[in-house]
């Protein structure tokens, strides 16, 4: 019977206390620490978000800018090479014509499986800048310009540049 008493009592004992922690919550200092913890973490995972988002935005403009840059350069090419040719080469019976070897360019390392050779006129002053001395054109006063034989690849890019000296031409 003792045994059933205290079992009684020990129930009826957890019961009360079980009751008295459904009312009772944390105290107001242990709450606002978890507040301000949790709000820690949250702004802690914001940063880093954040921080992966400029991460992705600068990789991103490192890749266009370049990307841009070339089709814009190519873009330019096109639009003005034609504007720039000067005359055709010359014909069969005119005389021969004076050329010097081919300058690389700063993209000739670039690999390109296509090439054209564009005639356009540039200044004289060009000459010197590549260390050739100005050209001089049979039977024509001195210019302000001279031809030169630029090799284009097939993504507009400048690969190679000569100057020519264009031969009298017969009348």
């Amino acid at each position: 019977m003792q045994d059933r008493d205290e079992r009684g009592r020990i129930e009826a004992a957890l019961k009360m206390l079980a009751e008295d922690e459904q009312t009772s919550g944390a105290s107001s200092a242990v709450e606002e620490r978890v507040l301000a913890e949790v709000r820690t973490i949250a702004r802690s995972r914001r940063r880093r978000v954040a921080g992966a988002l400029a991460i992705a935005a600068a990789l991103l403009l490192a890749v266009a800018v370049p990307v841009w840059r070339t089709a814009q350069r190519s873009a330019d090419v096109a639009a003005t090479a034609p504007a720039r040719q000067a005359p055709q080469a010359p014909q069969a019976g005119d005389a021969e014509e004076g050329v010097t070897a081919f300058f690389p360019l700063a993209d000739s390392a670039l690999p390109s499986t296509g090439a054209r050779v564009v005639r356009i006129e540039v200044p004289r002053a060009a000459l010197r800048s590549f260390g050739v001395a100005p050209l001089e054109q049979p039977g024509r006063g001195q210019s302000p310009t001279a031809f030169a034989d630029v090799l284009i690849g097939e993504d507009g890019l400048a690969r190679a540049v000569r100057f020519v000296r264009a031969a009298k031409i017969q009348e």
